[in-house]
């Protein structure tokens, strides 16, 4: 849901970066069974709209981070930075 620009700035370790206009594109490959998954992007509006199109195609195991990475951040949380 976040540019490469924003990623390389921070990330959440372990995360998968996927762009939100190809979310519908990797759905096939993400997890469906006994995971939750948490969409997260720079301020919390795309993770919105990604995980609207998640749920379209089925996916009931979505968070969405409030705030994105501007309130992870400000919490203190560690970041990942570079590619």
């Amino acid at each position: 849901m976040r540019s490469d620009e924003e990623w390389s700035e921070g990330h959440i370790a372990g995360a998968e970066h996927v762009m939100g206009g190809e979310i519908a594109e990797h759905a096939l490959s993400l997890p469906r069974d006994g995971v939750t998954l948490a969409l997260v992007c720079g301020s919390g509006y795309r993770s919105t709209v990604a995980a609207s199109v998640l749920e379209r195609t089925g996916f009931t195991n979505l968070l969405n981070v409030t705030g994105g990475m501007a309130a992870w951040q400000h919490a203190g949380l560690p970041v990942r930075r570079g590619a």
